[in-house]
């Protein structure tokens, strides 16, 4: 009697393990749909907001006038201020050659001034220059 009472004991014991497994399962069925229709889960498309239908078009199916930008490209000039002697490409120059060739070149022209142990009349000499002359410049003390 002892041995069949022991054994209904582990039969009940055993019992519950798949009721509490197959609930287990469906709770976890339940908030992986629950975060699909959220838009929380596995990457399903949607992205930012957008359709999952969405088409895309590659760039070589993308036609010229879906182009929007026909701004030309910016190319920088670096001017090297050592003590109070000005260069541009290794070439000594003054201020004034200097403001004229960025003029000369466009209004896509910036200047990267280099600070090489420069003096500060001269530094501050060159940034004027090329404000007044309407020159955008980049300017090492400001950044």
């Amino acid at each position: 009697m002892a041995e069949n009472n022991g054994q209904e004991q582990n039969k009940k014991k055993r019992g519950g393990f798949p009721v509490v497994l197959l609930l287990l399962i469906i709770i976890i069925a339940a908030l992986l749909l629950l975060m699909n229709y959220l838009g929380l889960g596995f990457g399903g498309g949607k992205g930012s907001g957008g359709d999952d239908n969405a088409s895309t078009v590659s760039s070589e199916e993308r036609k010229p006038e879906d182009e929007t930008t026909t701004e030309e490209q910016i190319k920088y000039i670096e001017v090297k201020v050592s003590g109070d002697k000005f260069s541009v490409d290794g070439e000594e120059t003054d201020i004034k050659d200097i403001v004229g060739a960025v003029k000369g070149k466009g209004d896509n022209i910036i200047v990267n001034i280099v600070d090489d142990g420069a003096v500060n009349d001269s530094m501050e000499a060159l940034r004027d220059a090329l404000s007044e002359g309407g020159v955008k410049f980049v300017d090492p003390e400001v950044e």
